[in-house]
């Protein structure tokens, strides 16, 4: 899921990091002191994955999104 592609699916990557925070946050109430801890520290890591992701998904829509603005404005003053 995390590779980047040209036409990333935004709409099912919302889904899982919601998905998956659902769980996270049902799965602490479970942990006690030092493991939720742990988990927590852990889960720091992986989180700044999934911003890494999020924000190169982005950085690839608003280049596509520029593109296309370009593109249009190309066509009408050739019309």
């Amino acid at each position: 899921m995390l590779e980047s592609n040209s036409d990333p699916d935004e709409s099912k990557f919302l889904q899982l990091v919601t998905e998956r925070d659902e769980f996270i946050k049902s799965y602490l109430q479970t942990l006690d002191k030092n493991l939720k801890t742990d988990f927590v520290n852990a889960e720091l890591k992986v989180n700044g994955v999934l911003v890494a992701y999020a924000e190169e998904s982005f950085k690839a829509s608003l280049k596509l999104l520029t593109g296309l603005v370009r593109g249009r404005k190309a066509v009408k003053k050739y019309r």
